[in-house]
């Protein structure tokens, strides 16, 4: 039975670590002896979480936040660990433990180093330089989507691994029943994802303040945790719009939240989407995007697609929704449901875990 260390930067509750816990309830670890090593903390609650499911867990540092020098403490604490505890399979997931795990891996001579990734575009210049100086390193590579796939393999690898493969993060069961609904002229929108500048939530508000100006009356609650919620409720507060933007946490099921009757992405940049595939699975008639993986999986006959993330676009594709007749909505729906069956029903990711697992895991 072979020994994983799964590395990641930190344990918060974002789409990678939450795609972690994913796969874990999924089975795709099954044979194996799987160690979980952050090398910060993080926020935490991923932690507790992972604990419920009998992971072993290490936290290298505990900080909740990566640092030059945390990152260095870290670095050497992994390397230690890494010479102790002798794994088969190294795992590293997002930036910094990618490009720390690919070293340390090298230098105990761990067999296979796995890079897995699931974003489109790095947050820093340099992570896209360390990320090609170290690319030889890595044995197999693991995408959270197709596009996050061929962006990564065309920017980030000076010589394509001889081995890598889509990793379907997330799978559905049969969508649920979906209701006509006549009348969208007051809609209640939603949007769930870490408060980050990626995430771009500023402008869905500045587009909500620009249909105040207009005297249409739409509803924003944005559900998550981050580092920027104070600045984005200053920033409604400021543009006069605190009485129809809401901040309501982070909770995991926000879909099965009743009422909303628009979900909205206006992300910069993504990998595979969760919340994305979510709305659409629930039948939300969605706004979206198409950054990252969202246009395998959105187009003009499930959802509106953004021309561009700007808030006259965002306030227009609204008030385009408002005004669409409600058997075009319904049909957008049930298309979204079939599509998110097509690409990510419960038996098909199966399938394809069960082949990755046999070729690479056990």
């Amino acid at each position: 039975m072979k020994t994983i260390f799964y590395v990641i930067t930190a344990l918060n509750r974002g789409g990678a670590e939450i795609g972690l816990k994913k796969l874990i309830e999924s089975g795709f670890y099954d044979g194996c002896v799987l160690y979980v090593v952050s090398l910060v903390a993080g926020s935490g609650e991923l932690l507790e979480e992972l604990k419920l499911l009998n992971i072993r867990t290490t936290v290298l540092v505990p900080r909740r936040k990566p640092s030059m020098f945390s990152m260095a403490v870290a670095s050497v604490r992994l390397l230690r660990l890494v010479r102790l505890k002798a794994p088969d399979i190294l795992i590293l997931s997002l930036p910094q433990a990618n490009i720390i795990g690919r070293i340390v891996g090298s230098l105990c001579g761990v067999r296979t180093i796995i890079s897995f990734e699931h974003n489109t575009k790095l947050a820093k210049l340099a992570y896209k330089y360390l990320f090609l100086a170290t690319s030889p390193l890595v044995d197999v590579a693991f995408f959270d989507c197709i596009e996050t796939g061929r962006s990564s393999l065309e920017n980030y690898y000076l010589k394509k691994p001889a081995r890598h493969y889509v990793v379907p993060l997330i799978s559905f069961e049969a969508s649920p029943e979906l209701e006509m609904v006549s009348d969208y002229s007051k809609l209640r929108i939603v949007m769930a994802g870490r408060f980050t500048h990626v995430k771009n939530h500023v402008v869905a508000i500045e587009a909500i303040s620009a249909l105040k100006q207009r005297e249409i009356y739409v509803e924003l609650h944005i559900y998550g945790e981050g580092q920027l919620q104070a600045s984005l409720m200053e920033r409604c507060k400021n543009l006069g719009v605190a009485d129809r933007v809401f901040f309501p946490g982070f909770i995991e099921n926000w879909y099965d939240q009743p009422d909303f009757n628009c979900f909205l992405l206006t992300s910069k940049h993504e990998g595979l989407c969760f919340v994305a595939l979510e709305a659409l699975w629930k039948g939300i008639p969605a706004i979206l995007a198409p950054v990252g993986g969202i246009p395998g999986y959105a187009n003009d006959s499930n959802a509106i697609v953004l021309m561009d993330t700007t808030p006259r676009s965002v306030a227009q594709a609204i008030v385009e929704l408002i005004h669409t007749q409600p058997d075009i909505i319904y049909a957008r729906r049930k298309a979204g449901q079939a599509i998110v069956q097509q690409k990510a029903g419960t038996s098909a990711v199966q399938l394809e875990h069960d082949r990755i697992r046999k070729e690479v895991l056990l």
